[in-house]
C-alpha cells in the first residue's frame, strides 16, 4: 500500500508542476525556443534532457531543482520516475507534447 501510495503522490506532484507549466506556456514559449536554440550547439535541431532540466532552474524559469526534474521525467521520460540526461528532443515535438497536455481536463483544472 505504501508503494502505492508513493507512486500517486509522485503523479500529484508531478501534475501540479505539469498544469503550472502548461498554464504559462504561451508566455514564456519564446524562452523556451530560445533555450533549444541556444544549447544546441552542435546544430541538429535537438535538446538533451540534462540541458532542458538545467535551464528550467536558470533565470528564465527559476524553478525548484525538483520541480524542472519533474518537467525533464514527463518530457524526456520514458516513464514518469526516471529520465536519460542524454535523451534528446526538437522543439517541435516538445511544443506537441505541452499541446496535449494543455488539451487534458485536469492540466486546465476541471478535474
Amino acid at each position: 500500500m505504501k508503494r502505492r501510495e508513493k507512486e500517486i503522490h509522485v503523479i500529484n506532484k508531478q501534475d501540479i508542476v505539469l498544469a503550472e507549466f502548461v498554464s504559462n506556456f504561451e508566455e514564456s514559449r519564446g524562452h523556451i525556443r530560445n533555450v533549444f536554440r541556444d544549447h544546441d550547439e552542435d546544430h541538429n535541431n535537438l535538446l538533451s534532457a540534462n540541458e532542458f532540466c538545467e535551464a528550467m532552474t536558470g533565470a528564465n524559469f527559476n524553478l525548484k531543482p525538483d520541480d524542472a526534474n519533474e518537467l525533464t521525467k514527463y518530457f524526456f521520460g520514458n516513464d514518469i520516475n526516471a529520465y536519460s540526461g542524454s535523451d534528446e528532443m526538437t522543439f517541435a515535438t516538445f511544443a506537441r507534447k505541452v499541446s496535449v497536455l494543455q488539451m487534458l481536463p485536469r492540466m486546465r483544472g476541471e478535474i
